[in-house]
């Protein structure tokens, strides 16, 4: 089943580090909310299919240089807007990682749920550095109507989780991906982010 990191949401009260037994409360988005439903309802067939082996995926953010999701597009314009005083800490998943999640999953089913990123962690300032972006640091009411002036012009809309991501960041401990899903990543998250932005 896919899942996704956001379903830990984000915020300023956070655990700095988030792995699959850590609390999920909070004030979510409407996508987060979704995802939670998503493994309650995985949790109820569970206990009623125990013959049954659900594995849960949550993937970090989908990074590659054919990925078109929103934070792909919006990471590789030229010029970035970021709010202002804030610098969040990032994990990607390279694309080709996470089709060989899958397809590990698939032929080696193991019941549980696991984080899936690829090593390391970036922080935002760093990460545009390397793909050669010029961050804009904003305050917030400049930010939200820079980000609607770019939607309306075509680029990437960014929907508030992501939105929340880029204001708090995220940090996945993959402990059980490696130790337990017996699944390492192929890419770092530093090689993702070079392998996206060099387009």
């Amino acid at each position: 089943v896919k899942s996704d990191a956001a379903v830990y949401s984000t915020g300023p009260r956070h655990a700095s580090v988030l792995d699959e037994s850590t609390r999920i409360a909070g004030r979510a988005t409407r996508y987060e909310r979704n995802l939670r439903d998503t493994e309650r309802f995985v949790s109820e067939i569970r206990d009623e299919l125990p013959e049954v082996r659900f594995t849960v995926l949550r993937p970090a953010p989908i990074f590659g240089p054919t990925v078109a999701n929103p934070l792909s597009r919006y990471l590789r314009m030229r010029v970035v807007p970021t709010l202002l005083g804030f610098d969040p800490r990032l994990q990607m998943l390279h694309e080709d990682d996470a089709v060989d999640a899958f397809i590990h999953a698939a032929h080696t089913p193991m019941a549980g749920t696991f984080n899936l990123a690829g090593d390391g962690v970036l922080y935002l300032s760093r990460m545009l550095r390397i793909g050669r972006r010029l961050p804009q640091p904003l305050p917030a009411p400049q930010l939200k109507r820079a980000r609607q002036l770019i939607a309306s012009l075509g680029g990437p809309r960014l929907a508030s989780h992501t939105a929340n991501l880029l204001r708090y960041g995220r940090y996945l401990d993959t402990t059980r991906m490696a130790s337990v899903f017996g699944f390492e990543p192929r890419h770092t998250t530093r090689r993702a982010v070079e392998e996206a932005l060099a387009r």
